[in-house]
């Protein structure tokens, strides 16, 4: 497994999306099993909120993005502008990132930063186990 980088890491939020047609079986034991670790987190809130926080490293300026990429579109003109821009993006070595489970009636909630990325509804989930076993 790699290293992913702050750079890499905010691209993957960004384009996450809380998509029940994404969900699968391996997603769903993965979601349950980080659900079932956070168990020993004092929870807070109405919603049995439950949170941890991550650090990564801003890495290497190639993990920014391609050199050649944004010389070409003009939005730098140089290596030391690709620098100063990555810099400017990105000021501080590691960033602190928010993971977070929360649970409301039979829905349980998982977030990354302040962002949404899964939904499990765990009745449904219960019916749809049994149905198959049936």
């Amino acid at each position: 497994m790699s290293i992913l980088y702050v750079p890499q890491i905010d691209a993957v939020i960004g384009n996450l999306k809380s998509d029940p047609d994404l969900m699968n079986q391996k997603i769903h034991l993965g979601l349950m099993g980080i659900y079932a670790s956070f168990i020993y987190i004092k929870p807070f809130g109405d919603d049995d909120i439950r949170q941890i926080w991550i650090e990564a490293e801003r890495g290497p300026v190639e993990v920014f993005g391609d050199y050649e990429e944004y010389k070409e579109s003009g939005e730098v003109n140089n290596l030391d502008e690709f620098v100063e821009l990555w810099q400017a993006y990105y000021p501080q070595k590691t960033k602190w990132y928010k993971f977070q489970t929360a649970k409301f009636r039979n829905e349980l909630f998982f977030y990354f930063g302040d962002k949404l990325i899964f939904t499990i509804n765990n009745q449904l989930h219960c019916m749809k186990t049994k149905f198959l076993l049936s």
